[in-house]
């Protein structure tokens, strides 16, 4: 259920009113909490996101992790920060949650992210944790489905974090349009190809390399990240790509 769609709003606020819950939201779809809020002693930032076309705010480096993740996971379509507040009842008190994130998976379920140091989930008062569970059961009762992520998924999975970091890092640079033609023509005539490869294809060779990674947040190509990059990684179209090339520079006329 996508909740960024009108009518899936309207089914899950009918859905959620059945068991006295309402979602609020910003009309625009900005954050519906602040998050510089002047506690000072807390990492807090802005950074700027390919998927979502803005700044996206943290306010833990635990979130920033998220961030990265949820920017080069090419499964991941669009996400939000602060997107919503839940209130429900719970014990015959009204209360509310604000989850961390709601991220669209390109299968079509809608996830709401929670980010919390392991430490801090040792420590939750139990009120906190009853909200939680309760929050999970509402989430899960529309369709959608509630995941915490604490420190540990990004511990378990080094690698692919580590080439997370690297991708990150070129958002900025991408091919331009002539570039793109000849590497989308390159792709399409070989299937795969390396990234090495790809880079001899466009005609700039500065940074070559990097802005053909520069394409896996923009869900051009496919990368297996759960091994080191180099230049013998193996790239491939990712399946869908022209839908997103309206989102990239024209290559109509490069074509």
């Amino acid at each position: 259920m996508l909740v960024n769609d009108r009518d899936a709003k309207q089914r899950l606020d009918d859905l959620l009113s059945q068991a006295d819950a309402v979602i609020e939201r910003r009309d625009d779809g900005s954050p519906v909490r602040k998050i510089f809020n002047g506690r000072r002693h807390m990492p807090v930032g802005l950074v700027p996101s390919v998927k979502s076309r803005r700044m996206i705010a943290w306010e833990s480096r635990l979130e920033r992790k998220a961030i990265r993740w949820f920017e080069v996971d090419e499964t991941v379509v669009s996400y939000r920060e602060q997107p919503h507040t839940l209130s429900f009842r719970l014990g015959g008190r009204k209360v509310r949650y604000t989850p961390d994130f709601e991220v669209e998976q390109e299968d079509g379920v809608t996830r709401i992210v929670e980010c919390k140091y392991r430490d801090d989930l040792r420590k939750l008062d139990p009120l906190y944790r009853a909200k939680i569970h309760q929050a999970r059961h509402l989430y899960r009762s529309v369709g959608i489905d509630f995941q915490i992520v604490s420190d540990m998924r990004f511990r378990m999975f080094p690698v692919w974090h580590n080439n997370a970091r690297l991708v990150e890092k070129t958002r900025r640079l991408c091919p331009d349009p002539f570039e793109l033609a000849a590497l989308i023509h390159h792709l399409e005539a070989h299937a795969e190809s390396t990234l090495r490869e790809c880079g001899l294809v466009l005609a700039s060779l500065d940074q070559a390399e990097n802005r053909v990674l520069a394409l896996i947040p923009r869900r051009i190509i496919s990368v297996d990240l759960s091994r080191p990059v180099n230049g013998q990684t193996r790239v491939r179209l990712k399946a869908g790509y022209e839908t997103r090339l309206s989102a990239m520079p024209s290559v109509q006329e490069a074509a």
